[in-house]
């Protein structure tokens, strides 16, 4: 007789597809946030240094 999966098996199987699905889609939003990220990173620094600098003036004033 030809193997026939159970339910219990086709169960399993569509379960492991689900989560590789999921994954694959935490992988995608994952990659989306790293981008963002990157590309906010230099605002954020030139930001912080311009803040730096303008403390330094401050303080040279004093």
């Amino acid at each position: 007789a030809p193997f026939m999966p159970t339910m219990h098996q086709l169960a399993d199987e569509q379960e492991d597809l689900d989560n590789m699905d999921e994954s694959r889609k935490a992988t995608r939003s994952g990659r989306t946030i790293t981008k963002k990220i990157t590309n906010t990173t230099p605002i954020i620094m030139f930001y912080l240094h311009a803040r730096g600098f303008s403390l330094k003036i401050q303080q040279g004033h004093q």
